[in-house]
């Protein structure tokens, strides 16, 4: 009988994560930044393959929370997170990190950060920054950054 073992290390990563690994609250203070970018090139698979050498916390197989971060235009804020909501988004309850916008943005802007609980992999990451990049670009708004956290 062939070892099955890595099918079900990959089922596992793919499909749920660890067994009883409870999803992370967006709310929990213990929850520590694993992986990070603001550089809107920067590649996922490298950010991920980063924060697995270097986070001592970062379980690639466990769910995390990914947090995004734009800036967009005040009167349309509440837009963006109930489309956000339709995928699963919720707008994140913490403060905002301290994060300087574009120059010659003015004070009409409002940061909104949108969380979700998920398993990260390169192609989910990269779609998804691809979709904040579009939602926050549809009302002229620009995305900061995001990050993971478990």
């Amino acid at each position: 009988m062939a070892d099955r073992s890595g099918v079900r290390a990959w089922w596992r990563r793919r499909f749920g994560g660890a067994r009883g690994a409870p999803a992370p609250d967006p709310a929990d203070p213990g929850l520590a930044v694993v992986a990070s970018s603001g550089d809107e090139a920067e590649s996922c698979s490298a950010i991920l393959e980063r924060a697995a050498s270097t986070a001592p916390v970062w379980d690639s197989v466990a769910p995390a929370v990914s947090r995004h971060l734009l800036l967009v235009p005040e009167d349309t804020a509440e837009r963006i997170v109930a489309i956000g909501a339709q995928t699963g988004y919720q707008e994140y309850p913490g403060d905002v990190p301290a994060c300087a916008g574009p120059p010659g943005w003015g004070d009409d802007r409002k940061p909104v950060q949108l969380v979700r609980v998920e398993r990260l992999d390169s192609l989910h990451l990269a779609q998804e920054r691809a979709r904040m990049a579009g939602l926050a670009q549809r009302f002229g708004g620009t995305v900061l950054g995001w990050d993971a956290l478990q």
